[in-house]
Parts: structure tokens; C-alpha cells; sequence
């Protein structure tokens, strides 16, 4: 059985005598290409950190206690936060659904909120529908008398 062989480097044997001569210009030219597309990689990533988020944050950083105060208290700023948030808790909600299903006090819980949706649904619709029929209602009596409030109207019905 012939012998274990390693490669370990040159060898002038089967080296070939006649190897091109070394464009060292170009093999600089081609680093140098290389560097620079790692170099704007290494920028793009450093890049990925400036979110809308954090640049949200960082305008709001650089605001002092009154300015903030001022932008907090803005009716725009105020709705467009709120739905945010929203948004957030929405997201928050569905990524965490499943694990609470699985979890014994999750699908505990789960279960008594569906039984009791299931057990006080109709009342829930004849409430709705009473109500609608109460402002079907609130509508006549407000064509013949334009002055009447609905709490005004709500209130001589329950007498």
C-alpha cells in the first residue's frame, strides 16, 4: 500500500518552468477594486442602523424639554403617534398569539373569553339593534321637532 502524500507548497518538479511573468499593476489594481467594494459593504451595514426610527428619535433627542413638549402636545404629531402605536401593539399582539394559545393559562383564558362571547352574543345584537331602532326613532321625532336633543329624546322615552 503506497504512502501518505501532503502538498505542502511548491514543488520544482511539477512547477512549470515557463510561468507568465507577474503583472503586479494589475494584481494591485485588483485589491485595490476589492478593498473598495468591501470598504462600501462595511458603509451600507454601518448604514442599516439609520432607521426611520432612530432617526425619529435623534431629531426628537436634539429638541429641548419645551420644544418637545411643544411637538407632543400637537394635534398632527398626536394622531400620527397614536395610530403608531396602534400599529405596535398590533404587531406585538400577533407575534406573541401563539405562544399564548400554547401556554396552559393562555388556552385557560382563551376559552373562558370564547365562551363568554359565545354565551352573551345575542344579547349583545338585541342591545345594538335596540339602540338602532331607539335613534330610527330619535330621527322621526327630530323631523317634527328640530329642537330636541337626542339625550333630551332618550330621556322622555325612559319616563
Amino acid at each position: 500500500m503506497p504512502g501518505t502524500t501532503f502538498n505542502i507548497g511548491y514543488d520544482p518538479v511539477l512547477a512549470n518552468p515557463f510561468s507568465p511573468p507577474q503583472n503586479y499593476s494589475q494584481e494591485i489594481e485588483n485589491r485595490m477594486l476589492y478593498l473598495q467594494e468591501m470598504k462600501n459593504k462595511l458603509e451600507q451595514g454601518s448604514n442599516s442602523n439609520a432607521t426611520l426610527w432612530n432617526t425619529i428619535d435623534s431629531e426628537i433627542s436634539s429638541m429641548n424639554d419645551e420644544q418637545r413638549s411643544i411637538l407632543f402636545s400637537n394635534k398632527t404629531y398626536i394622531e400620527i403617534d397614536t395610530q403608531l402605536k396602534q400599529l405596535v401593539q398590533q404587531f406585538l399582539i400577533d407575534s406573541v398569539k401563539i405562544k399564548i394559545e400554547q401556554s396552559e393559562i393562555g388556552k385557560s383564558l382563551l376559552k373562558k373569553q370564547l365562551e363568554y362571547i359565545r354565551s352573551n352574543k345575542q344579547s349583545i345584537i338585541n342591545e345594538s339593534n335596540r339602540k338602532f331602532e331607539i335613534f330610527e326613532k330619535f330621527k322621526v321625532a327630530a323631523a317634527a321637532n328640530p329642537n330636541i336633543t337626542y339625550k333630551e329624546f332618550c330621556e322622555s322615552i325612559n319616563k
